[in-house]
C-alpha cells in the first residue's frame, strides 16, 4: 500500500496561522473547507475558532478594557503631577463619589446631572 496524500479531497488553500490571525478569518477557511469536503470535523473547529482561547480576551472584554483605559485617561488630564499622584486622587475622588453623591442619589438617575458636565465628576458618573 502506498503512503502519501489522498487525491480524494481538494487540498485547502494556504494560509497562515498567526497569533495576530483574526478568529473569524479562520472561522471562514476552516466553514469553506467543511463545504468542499463534506468533512463534519471542519464545521466543529470553525465553532471553536470563534472562542477565546485559555489566556485569550474576548472582544467584549478588551472593547470594555479600551472604554475604562480611556475612561481614566479623561480623569488623569483634571489632576497635575507625577503618574502616581493622579492615580492617588483619583482614587480618592472615585471612592468619594462612590461612598457620597453615587450611593445616596446618583445611582438612581438615568441622566447625568448638567452641573457634572466638564468636570471629574462626569466621568465618575460615567
Amino acid at each position: 500500500m502506498k503512503r502519501g496524500r489522498s487525491t480524494a479531497f481538494p487540498a485547502p488553500e494556504a494560509f497562515a496561522l498567526t497569533s495576530s490571525a483574526d478568529p473569524d478569518e479562520i472561522a471562514e477557511e476552516l466553514e469553506a473547507l467543511a463545504t468542499r469536503t463534506q468533512l463534519p470535523h471542519f464545521v466543529k473547529l470553525a465553532k471553536a475558532a470563534r472562542q477565546p482561547g485559555p489566556g485569550q480576551r474576548s472582544a467584549e472584554r478588551v472593547d470594555r478594557a479600551r472604554q475604562r483605559n480611556d475612561a481614566l485617561r479623561r480623569l488623569a488630564a483634571f489632576y497635575p503631577g507625577s503618574r502616581r499622584r493622579q492615580c492617588v486622587d483619583i482614587l480618592a475622588l472615585l471612592r468619594r463619589y462612590e461612598e457620597g453623591a453615587w450611593r445616596l442619589h446618583d445611582s438612581k438617575l438615568t441622566a447625568m446631572p448638567t452641573r457634572y458636565g466638564g468636570t471629574a465628576f462626569e466621568e465618575a458618573f460615567r
